[in-house]
């Protein structure tokens, strides 16, 4: 847990977050327009909020918990 913990200060020390922040942002874009089936793109990128939000948080669990707890420490499921 301490190797995540380390992971996510420096991520944010680096200030890469805004490269992920942007990349969010477009993907949760993208996908709006993907769904869309009529022109009223507000109601799709309102209703595809929830969607990209449950997206970044398993991309991020994944990436500082999971990953390192699991994989990186050898311990099998």
């Amino acid at each position: 847990m301490e190797k995540a913990n380390q992971a996510l200060v420096q991520f944010f020390e680096r200030k890469s977050w805004l490269g992920h922040v942007l990349f969010w942002l477009m993907w949760w874009i993208v996908q709006s327009l993907l769904m869309r089936k009529e022109d009223d793109f507000f109601f799709y990128l309102t209703k595809n909020f929830a969607m990209v939000s449950l997206q970044v948080f398993l991309v991020y669990l994944n990436l500082f918990i999971l990953i390192p707890k699991i994989l990186l420490s050898g311990k099998r499921l």
